[in-house]
């Protein structure tokens, strides 16, 4: 339960390969080994928030007053095995078969080399709870 006057924070991230050459090597293993499994990658961005459901849900939520929004972009870079790692802690990887899953890694990190850049949006969504602000 958020007191009246408490703030709620939600948080996204987006993230894509920063070189447009390894995102096109990363497009063709995905899909030689899963067609169709990539969705298109879109920039965070105020449209983005604006159509974000977490975002329409809190601005029509009855006790909240209009939230805000702030966007952050970073670079960050990596060896391709903490990448490979870390995309393997996302559900939709995590749901592909195992055999698919395994050579479609070891592809990854054969085209991509030993470390990538990804250029690594993040929104932050600020929402105050509305009422007094008193004890």
């Amino acid at each position: 339960m958020l007191r009246p006057g408490g703030g709620l924070a939600l948080f996204w991230n987006a993230d894509d390969l920063a070189d447009p050459v390894a995102r096109q090597r990363f497009q063709e293993v995905h899909e030689r080994h899963k067609p169709g499994f990539l969705e298109e990658y879109v920039p965070l961005s105020d449209e983005w928030v604006r159509d974000w459901e977490a975002y329409r849900d809190l601005a029509g939520a009855p006790g909240f007053e209009e939230p805000e929004w702030r966007i952050y972009r970073a670079g960050r870079e990596m060896s391709t095995v903490d990448y490979v790692a870390f995309l393997d802690t996302v559900s939709r990887y995590r749901l592909l078969d195992d055999a698919v899953r395994a050579a479609l890694y070891a592809d990854l990190c054969d085209a991509l080399g030993e470390r990538v850049t990804l250029d690594v949006d993040t929104v932050l969504l600020l929402a105050r709870r509305s009422g007094d602000e008193g004890p």
